[in-house]
């Protein structure tokens, strides 16, 4: 029995929020044009992996990303996604507080 294993971590793709550099966090922002090519990209360079588990954080742009690279891949059964808030990104509510104010944050 073979027991290694590889472990692929993608970051999602540019949503409007990233274009504006302005932080997410739990916003449930969607990926723009941009993004989803860039998951498309991704799953481009990834069609020949095969994927017994998908994990991704339960927001929106994580998700649309992992669909991305799964559409593109040349694997028949693909499994699905399992969605998990305990890996949205993390920002201490400091660090939040200091990118808005360099930022003069808006939101769009």
């Amino acid at each position: 029995m073979d027991s290694t294993f590889t472990i692929t971590l993608v970051r999602h793709g540019e949503t409007a929020y990233n274009k504006k550099q302005l932080v997410c966090t739990y916003t449930d922002e969607p990926l723009n044009d941009a993004g989803k090519e860039q998951g498309n990209r991704v799953g481009e360079k990834l069609k020949d992996e095969i994927f017994t588990k998908v994990y991704s954080s339960d927001l929106l742009r994580a998700q649309q990303t992992a669909q991305c690279i799964l559409k593109n891949s040349k694997q028949e059964n693909f499994p699905a996604i399992n969605l998990d808030p305990r890996l949205r990104e993390r920002v201490r509510h400091s660090q939040l507080h200091c990118i808005w104010q360099t930022k003069k944050c808006q939101v769009p």
